[in-house]
């Protein structure tokens, strides 16, 4: 039992300057988004569905409380679009490897690897692998308040794609906490009691994914996602680490789009698309670090 505590105070102490104040061991999340209008009555034509499951690994080095966290995970999206001839669904197989490495009291730093392969159906592993990654730096200017800054970095079909990263971890008071690394995501939430959270999210998805060929020809096109999503969220603790996600929310600035794979850089909207409510559900088992 002593050894057991002393290793969840250490994952605890080395992850502490990790992305959020909690790390998911397991989580697997769906939402759901009816592009002609979940509450509406128009032509329900379009559609897109998205479906995650993930593990989280960590690995302690007691020497000086680095950490290695191993994230294989497993995406679909099911998008249907009228007039658009798509694959039933893409997928991603990834493996994301976070190297975290505390550089004194107020400096740490995060390495991520990415290795994926987006592809379609039966061809998730022909032609479509990417490599991306992260490099994160975080500053903690006192026990309430980190700053994050960052590069990101991934092979897309279109070419090269690089952003860079800026955001905070924020505990306002013992029952508040604003997080999140821009512009891919922020994170506000308020803690009623042990067992009840909820808060408001914004998340930004930029993904491409291998098609199939384009038209008759031996150039292959791919699908890229992009959609922003803010939305209202509450967790539930079934358990003292189990966690029930239901949020519900509306997309911002929705585009998807087709091109053509390296060297015919040319994208085709894919209309109509149009930014709508989506709901989201997910589960999870939570370690907080606070």
């Amino acid at each position: 039992m002593i050894r057991s505590f002393s290793l969840i105070c250490l994952l605890v102490w080395s992850l502490s300057a990790f992305t959020q104040p909690y790390l998911d061991l397991f989580q697997f999340n769906y939402s759901n988004s009816p592009d002609a209008g979940l509450f509406r009555r128009q032509n329900k034509t379009n559609s897109h569905q998205w479906m995650q499951a993930k593990l989280s690994l960590p690995l302690i080095f007691k020497k000086d409380s680095s950490a290695i966290v191993l994230s294989p995970f497993l995406e679909q999206w099911w998008v249907r679009l009228e007039g658009q001839n798509l694959p039933k669904r893409v997928q991603a197989y990834a493996f994301q490897v976070n190297y975290v490495k505390p550089l004194s009291d107020k400096w740490s730093l995060t390495t991520v690897l990415i290795p994926r392969y987006n592809g379609y159906q039966s061809k998730a592993f022909a032609r479509s692998f990417q490599m991306g990654g992260a490099i994160i730096a975080d500053y903690q200017k006192n026990k309430n308040l980190t700053y994050r800054f960052g590069m990101y970095y991934n092979s897309e079909f279109s070419g090269p794609f690089f952003m860079p990263l800026a955001g905070f971890d924020w505990q306002i008071n013992s029952k508040n906490i604003l997080f999140g690394l821009l512009p891919g995501n922020l994170t506000y939430e308020h803690k009623v009691n042990h067992w009840l959270y909820y808060g408001m999210a914004f998340r930004a998805i930029t993904n491409s994914y291998q098609a199939g060929f384009a038209g008759y020809s031996l150039n292959r096109q791919f699908l890229r996602i992009d959609d922003n999503q803010l939305g209202l969220y509450t967790d539930l603790y079934l358990a003292p680490k189990w966690v029930l996600n239901i949020e519900a929310g509306h997309s911002v600035l929705r585009r998807l789009r087709m091109g053509i794979e390296k060297g015919m850089e040319k994208y085709f909207d894919a209309k109509p698309v149009n930014d709508d409510y989506y709901v989201r559900t997910g589960l999870a088992y939570r370690l907080r670090f606070r």
